[in-house]
């Protein structure tokens, strides 16, 4: 099988999910990057930043079929001390993920901040929504 035929399937879960595209359908893209919804604010972030969430996004689009969504930015209300206010953070959704591809996201996540200047939480648990939180923390 050729890298091209593997596009929009999903290597991880095999063909893409109709779930994940039916909730992508309409959703608002911001910068390049897939939102959940118009009031998420993804303007602003670290430029550094913002690039390796473009490239986090082709490696889930590449992995699971559908496109990697942020639920929040630069919006919502976060603690005090949030890095969400100065664009150095973002909350990725995964809930439309299996327990599986939860793992393999949170493996590569870990695998990368070893390389860069990110850190991540895993927010699963989480109310309102399952989500990792990543925050920038280079230069």
């Amino acid at each position: 099988m050729k890298a091209r035929d593997l596009m929009g399937r999903g290597i991880v879960g095999g063909p893409a999910r109709q779930r994940g595209r039916e909730e992508q359908h309409g959703m608002p893209i911001k910068n390049g990057l897939v939102v959940a919804e118009d009031s998420v604010v993804v303007d602003g972030l670290v430029p550094q930043f913002r690039s390796f969430l473009g490239f986090l996004a082709a490696v889930f689009q590449t992995l699971f079929g559908f496109s990697m969504v942020i639920t929040s930015g630069l919006d919502g209300v976060h603690a005090y001390n949030s890095l969400h206010k100065v664009g150095r953070a973002v909350d990725i959704r995964t809930k439309d993920l299996t327990p599986v591809e939860q793992v393999v996201l949170m493996c590569i996540v870990a695998y990368l901040s070893g390389k860069t200047a990110i850190a991540a939480f895993d927010e699963r648990n989480v109310a309102p929504g399952q989500h990792l939180h990543l925050e920038w923390h280079g230069a």
